[in-house]
């Protein structure tokens, strides 16, 4: 992640084609907010696209109450 503003940073995660589907995304994610939140941020920003259904998920399923916006 980097700093966006003193409480809001912006993250990015990729993962490989061949490794969707086990859960590594999800990890990776879930460390990034754990650091985020330890440095002090409130809040995580990342743009999706937003047919990725996927990932769309799996924030919920990180961050039920995360706000998404087209």
């Amino acid at each position: 992640y980097t700093r966006l503003t003193d409480d809001v940073a912006e993250t990015a995660i990729l993962v490989a084609d061949k490794y969707h589907g086990r859960g590594l995304g999800q990890a990776l994610l879930a460390v990034v907010f754990t650091h985020a939140a330890d440095a002090g941020y409130a809040a995580l920003h990342a743009e999706v696209l937003s047919g990725n259904d996927t990932i769309l998920h799996v924030l919920d399923k990180l961050v039920p109450e995360n706000s998404v916006s087209y």
